[in-house]
């Protein structure tokens, strides 16, 4: 459940985030009602995050590259003829690898590069 309350002239929303602990923004709303309704719409967007097994909804968290892997292989992969071919290639070089621990919210370029690398070798 969300709040609003007034700062000044500004309506803020007071809301769990998508990890559960409190949190407050600012809303561009100009009426209580209007600050109200945009509460409920991103409580409702919060609790979808924290209780999804959605692919995006992962990317708000600190979830490692092996977790989203793992789903999507479930979800996907192995729905598709070549699905076990496939599940054990994304397995071998990326759920096994150093990557797979990396969390989605820090993983870079740099990371896949170094991966690159080493397996050239």
């Amino acid at each position: 459940m969300a709040s609003v309350y007034l700062r000044g002239k500004r309506w803020y929303i007071r809301y769990r985030d998508e990890h559960g602990h409190w949190s407050a923004k600012p809303c561009v709303a100009r009426t209580k009602r209007e600050a109200q309704e945009k509460a409920a719409e991103l409580a409702t967007e919060m609790a979808r995050v924290r209780r999804t097994t959605d692919p995006t909804a992962l990317l708000h968290r600190e979830v490692p590259l092996r977790e989203l892997l793992q789903w999507w292989i479930e979800h996907y992969v192995l729905k598709t003829p070549s699905g076990p071919k496939v599940a054990g290639t994304i397995s071998k070089h990326l759920v096994d690898s150093p990557l797979g621990d990396v969390p989605l919210g820090q993983l870079t370029a740099s990371h896949i590069e170094v991966l690159w690398h080493k397996k050239a070798l």
